[in-house]
C-alpha cells in the first residue's frame, strides 16, 4: 500500500516527532525552508530536496522561512498485506 499527501506548514507550524512501524517515507519539498529531525538529528530542508525515512525512525518537521513550507509525502507500507490506514501527525 502506498499513501501520497500534500501538506503545506504554515510560519511555524510542525508535525509532532513519530515514528511508523511498518513503513518507510520519502519528503519532497517544493516550496519553503524547514527543520526536518530524524532520530536525533536534525537538518534544514530547502525546496527540492527529498528525504527518506526508515522504518521505526522518530521524525517531525517544521516550517522556518518566510513562505509556506509545502512539501510532498510519499509512505510504503511495507508489510505484505497492508490493511491499516495512516494516522495524522499533525499540530
Amino acid at each position: 500500500m502506498v499513501g501520497l499527501w500534500d501538506s503545506i506548514l504554515l510560519e511555524d507550524q510542525g508535525t509532532i516527532p513519530h515514528y511508523h512501524e511498518n513503513m518507510e517515507e520519502i519528503y519532497y519539498v517544493i516550496s519553503g525552508q524547514g527543520l526536518m529531525t530524524i532520530d536525533g538529528d536534525t537538518e534544514l530542508v530547502d525546496e527540492e530536496d527529498i528525504i527518506y525515512i526508515p522504518q521505526n525512525k522518530s521524525h517531525s518537521i517544521r516550517q522556518t522561512g518566510d513562505l509556506p513550507l509545502r512539501f510532498i509525502t510519499v509512505s510504503i507500507d511495507i508489510r505484505k498485506n497492508p490493511r491499516t490506514p495512516a494516522q495524522n501527525h499533525y499540530i
